[in-house]
């Protein structure tokens, strides 16, 4: 079958917003992730297997405070570093780690947008932002109307790739 002749093109405004923004969210900013997760961990029950991954971090680096110097060491394991020190259990670690960053992620997403809200309903009167994407390692978009040919993009970024 022969492709068609012509294309139909609709046009479309895209708003794409920085890291920041996904700080009205709940989303902590990146010099903050640590802590906040941290913070949310201790809201789990006292068994959680959240909590050990969480003492085996701070017994390897005595804080969160360096989240992404934390994430890039467990992700290379360069010889003499704390990750390197933790052997074989390394793999299960950084496991553990982005399992809790997603789920910590979901608890937020369930919370309401009211700026992203307030922007919609500033571009689109009527309308709702509804969020989506996947809580790591994506941009979440924000759909507002693609039939009235606004898209909104929710981009976040930390120097160990997108959170």
């Amino acid at each position: 079958m022969a492709a068609p002749d012509f294309m139909i093109e609709t046009a479309m405004r895209v708003f794409v917003l920085g890291a920041g923004a996904s700080f009205h969210a709940g989303y902590p900013l990146a010099a903050e992730m640590g802590k906040r997760l941290a913070a949310w961990v201790e809201t789990l029950p006292p068994d959680h297997q959240y909590r050990s991954w969480l003492k085996q971090i701070d017994d390897l680096y005595g804080t969160l405070d360096d989240f992404e110097t934390i994430l890039a060491d467990l992700m290379t394991s360069t010889p003499g570093s704390p990750a390197a020190s933790v052997g074989l259990a390394r793999p299960y670690l950084l496991g553990d780690l982005k399992e809790a960053i997603r789920d910590h992620f979901d608890a937020i997403r369930s919370a309401p947008t009211e700026l992203y809200n307030g922007l919609v309903r500033l571009l689109l009167p009527g309308f709702t932002a509804a969020r989506t994407g996947a809580p790591c390692c994506s941009a979440a978009g924000l759909d507002s109307s693609p039939a009235a040919g606004i898209h909104l993009v929710l981009a976040r970024y930390c120097s160990s790739g997108p959170i």
